[in-house]
């Protein structure tokens, strides 16, 4: 839910040069987080608490998790006085209603201390439209779950110069120990001589008392195959077995190449099934391999 947390500077960064090639034009490739070209000078403006009910103004990098936590109330109160709000599409510009009273936080929440991630340098690909995806490789090698990991793709000119900042968002909330995911960057137009990229991560959180956010996923037996004539899609069919009732399921799929780089992703979401089947496709490189990682909530 919270997949636009960019509480502090960046935890890490890694980069990688990269020559735009076309690729073949991609077909569904889905992603149901929405992405946004960030302005580089905006400097986030924060609002303090106040006693009384009132609206806030939503400023870049700005989380429903970080709003929560600023103003000393829980994010099931910050969501029940904003009905309708789609967390993944939280804008600039926005403006939520702000409780008080019932809900409020007694205690500043812990998850708000950000955690370094371990990222793999950004593979970007340009499609026959002409935009550009980009792909940094998040991977949790801690002992904890970790949730809304969040970064940038910065587009650089051969002499260093910054073109262009993409956010780069997670096609899950949760990130299972062990598991990878990658962050997902979009332009539509991007400058015409970037020559390389950089990704930063801008938040990362370790779950602490994650049985009121999640389900634990049990098991997920899935299979894949590639189709016939297009080894760089792939269908994935699989269950998922939970331990507990879910009101929502989330299952990510990652393709990769042969040489262990991501070249796409997809998530599925239930519509009250733990069964899944759906296709993945590649932004670059045939699929070699794909992994799945599901996510649920009460």
């Amino acid at each position: 839910m919270l997949v636009f947390a960019a509480l502090l500077a960046a935890c890490g960064t890694a980069t990688q040069d990269i020559t735009p090639q076309p690729s073949a034009e991609i077909t569904e490739y889905a992603l149901a987080t929405a992405t946004a070209t960030l302005a580089t000078d905006a400097t986030p403006a924060f609002e303090l608490p106040t006693p009384t009910p009132h609206l806030y103004t939503v400023v870049q990098n700005d989380t429903l998790f970080a709003i929560a936590a600023r103003f000393n109330i829980t994010l099931d109160a910050l969501l029940a006085a904003n009905p309708g709000l789609n967390p993944l599409a939280l804008a600039p510009g926005a403006q939520l209603l702000v409780p008080t009273g019932a809900g409020a936080a007694t205690t500043p929440l812990p998850q708000i201390t950000p955690v370094a991630a371990n990222i793999r340098p950004p593979l970007c690909y340009s499609s026959a439209a002409g935009e550009l995806w980009c792909l940094v490789l998040v991977v949790n090698d801690g002992t904890q779950p970790m949730e809304n990991v969040t970064g940038f793709v910065r587009l650089l000119s051969a002499a260093g110069e910054q073109l262009q900042t993409l956010e780069a968002v997670p096609p899950l909330n949760l990130l299972p120990v062990g598991a990878a995911m990658p962050l997902v960057a979009y332009a539509a137009n991007p400058p015409a001589n970037w020559a390389s990229a950089q990704a930063e991560i801008a938040s990362a959180f370790w779950v602490q008392g994650d049985d009121d956010l999640y389900v634990s996923v049990d098991r997920i037996d899935f299979g894949w195959g590639t189709a016939a004539d297009d080894p760089a899609a792939a269908r994935v069919q699989g269950q998922v077995s939970l331990a507990g009732q879910a009101s929502s399921l989330w299952v990510m799929a990652v393709a990769y190449d042969a040489a262990g780089q991501p070249v796409g992703v997809r998530r599925w979401e239930s519509n009250g099934e733990t069964g899944f089947d759906f296709w993945v496709y590649s932004l670059g490189a045939d699929i070699a391999d794909v992994q799945v990682v599901a996510e649920a909530r009460p």
